[in-house]
């Protein structure tokens, strides 16, 4: 596992692409990466590909105080491609990028998932988060 790179951009669009069932564009990066906690998102590489087959990243809640306060953040963006599912990845990335946020000093780390995503919602609970209210 390792920080996202420039270079991974065109690899990292094909991996959202997958997991969202759409295309996305360069700009869709263009407009996340400023809003995320510095060093993420995170990418698992395929060890055959070298290609990034999951992904998570976190921000920082909209309106809260700036990062040296460490606001509280939400764990976003965590998914896998549709070949490398149920292998523990999606578990292996939060748990990556939960670390590196508490390394960081980010106490209040939360989640969000849609509604109708079960999977996100058991994966969360498993890890110990409370369903978000």
């Amino acid at each position: 596992m390792r920080p996202f790179e420039p270079a991974d951009a065109d690899a990292y669009l094909r991996l959202a692409t997958a997991i969202l069932g759409e295309p996305i564009t360069h700009w869709y990066l263009v407009r996340l990466i400023p809003t995320l906690v510095p060093g993420s998102p995170l990418v698992i590489e395929h060890g055959a590909s070298g290609l990034p087959v999951a992904t998570g990243a976190a921000r920082p809640l909209p309106g809260t105080a700036p990062r040296a306060c460490t606001p509280p953040v939400e764990l976003v963006n965590v998914g896998v491609a549709p070949a490398h599912r149920r292998r523990g990845l999606a578990r292996a990335v939060c748990g990556a990028v939960v670390a590196r946020l508490l390394t960081e000093g980010f106490l209040d780390i939360r989640v969000a998932p849609e509604r109708d995503n079960s999977a996100a919602r058991a994966l969360y609970r498993g890890l110990g988060f409370r369903e978000p209210r």
